[in-house]
C-alpha cells in the first residue's frame, strides 16, 4: 500500500503545481479580472496567440499564488535565499 507524502498534496495545499489554474473560492471575480485584462491587452488572434495568452494569465496568476505562500511563510525558519546560515 502506497502512502501520500505531505509534499504529494502541496498542489492542493497552494496551487503551485496544479496542471490547471488553482482558483479557490472566494477568489473567482479576482481571476475573472486578469483574464478579462490581460486578454484585452494581449488580444490574441488565432489559436496560437490564444494558447500564449492563457498561458501568460496561467502564469500570472501563479505568480501571485507565489507571493501569497511567501508572505505566509514564518520568518522563524533559516531561507536559504538570505540566511548564509540555512546552507549546509
Amino acid at each position: 500500500m502506497l502512502t501520500e507524502s505531505p509534499s504529494s498534496q502541496n498542489a492542493l495545499t497552494h496551487g503551485l503545481c496544479a496542471a490547471r489554474d488553482f482558483i479557490r473560492s472566494g477568489e473567482e471575480s479576482e481571476y475573472a479580472q486578469i483574464l478579462q485584462s490581460a486578454t484585452a491587452e494581449i488580444e490574441p488572434v488565432g489559436i496560437i496567440e490564444e494558447t500564449f495568452a492563457a498561458e501568460i494569465v496561467g502564469a500570472t496568476w501563479r505568480l501571485r499564488r507565489c507571493r501569497m505562500v511567501e508572505q505566509s511563510l514564518s520568518r522563524a525558519t533559516l531561507d536559504p535565499m538570505v540566511d548564509d546560515d540555512a546552507i549546509a
